[in-house]
């Protein structure tokens, strides 16, 4: 497996891998911001203790068995990236990591099935049905299908300049069709025409569990499917996806954040007087992106008299992280304590979050979790 560091230069995995461990300055700064370490307080369960793992990795072959579980128990949140002054991509040094011991990882049954039927949305249609009748906090998402649009036939270089193909992701149709339906009228209250493109995985949970293979032929797949839309840009709905999908797009049919672009035209959009009070979770994945004030919460504040609590633990992992709550179930529960813990403190009865593995783990304890969308699109004014 070769790869390009960060000089554009062609270098093997094993080389990848030891320069980027190189890059981390062993200050430690990243162990008051990593889950797992706050957890177990154990060095191996940390950014730098897993650096070096990956560094033993890559320069003296195989490791041992408890050296794995300390690198498939990462959460890849993101955290660490956040706050290291080197500016380690950790991330990519994790993905590369897994991908090495890939043959040796004990990945669960279960977690195989759920990776395959995400990556398969013909398997999901069959896969889904049956999973909502095993577990009751499955059933409390979205039922209602959505069928994708048919892709429009525009010709090479006459790309719409102000559409959007809107990616269903791998579970849209299937668990996100409210927020779908909500994406789409949003963006045609701003004069945006979308459309919405078939479910199609990215691939960010094959990279995020080192299989670099099938993620880049789904990466593949999906580029594909964008640059065949005919749309000057593209969106989603599901902020765990969108860092994987703005790589996986690049420069052709640049991946834009949705919020941000419903923020960008805000002046189209009026909302109804809400009494609500609402509990906003940010996720890893959006923490990981930056910035102050997210889209999500300037576009609440345009909802007159709505009361919104950011939550104090904005971007600490709520215990989802993909499909790692599936091997990992005590560690998961001990991650989402203090979420919970900040929800009952608020005393708020319906909680935002945009990411749909935050809102199934959220769903365990809390009965009404929606995606910010379906909320904004209930609240919006009927237009004159």
């Amino acid at each position: 497996m070769r790869m390009q560091n960060s000089s554009g230069r062609d270098v093997s995995a094993h080389a990848r891998i030891r320069e980027i461990a190189d890059q981390c300055v062993q200050c430690g700064l990243c162990l008051p911001a990593c889950p797992t370490y706050q957890l177990s307080r154990n060095e191996s369960e940390s950014p730098r203790g897993r650096i070096a793992i990956a560094k033993s990795l890559s320069v003296h072959g195989p490791i041992d068995e408890s050296a794995r579980l300390h690198l498939d128990s990462c959460l890849a949140c993101g955290a660490c990236e956040r706050v290291c002054p080197s500016q380690v991509p950790y991330l990519d040094l994790l993905a590369m990591a897994r991908a090495r011991m890939q043959s040796h990882r004990h990945e669960s049954y279960m977690r195989r099935i759920m990776r395959a039927a995400l990556e398969r949305p013909r398997l999901m249609g069959w896969f889904w049905p049956l999973a909502r009748r095993a577990h009751s906090t499955l059933r409390k998402l979205s039922r209602r299908p959505v069928t994708a649009q048919k892709t429009p036939a525009v010709p090479p270089g006459e790309a719409q300049r102000n559409s959007l193909a809107l990616l269903s992701g791998c579970s849209g149709n299937q668990l996100e069709a409210a927020s779908l339906t909500a994406a789409t009228e949003l963006l045609a209250r701003c004069d945006i025409d979308c459309v919405l493109m078939p479910a199609q995985c990215c691939g960010a949970l094959a990279y995020h569990s080192g299989d670099l293979q099938r993620a880049s032929q789904l990466a593949d797949q999906l580029l594909t499917q964008v640059r065949g839309s005919g749309a000057a840009a593209c969106t989603g709905i599901v902020s765990g996806c969108a860092r994987h999908c703005a790589q996986v797009v690049g420069g052709d049919t640049p991946y834009q954040d949705l919020m941000e672009t419903l923020w960008s035209r805000r002046d189209r959009l009026r909302f109804r007087v809400s009494e609500h009070v609402v509990a906003l979770h940010t996720s890893c994945t959006e923490r990981l992106a930056g910035g102050g004030r997210s889209a999500a919460e300037r576009l609440l504040g345009l909802v007159p008299g709505l009361s919104i609590v950011v939550l104090p633990s904005r971007g600490r992992c709520c215990g989802s992280a993909g499909t790692h709550f599936i091997d990992h179930p005590d560690a998961a529960a001990e991650f989402s304590k203090l979420t919970r813990r900040e929800v009952e403190a608020s005393r708020v009865t319906l909680i935002l979050s945009s990411n749909i593995g935050c809102r199934v783990q959220l769903l365990r304890d809390h009965t009404n979790v929606q995606h910010p969308l379906e909320f904004l699109h209930a609240q919006l004014e009927s237009p004159p």
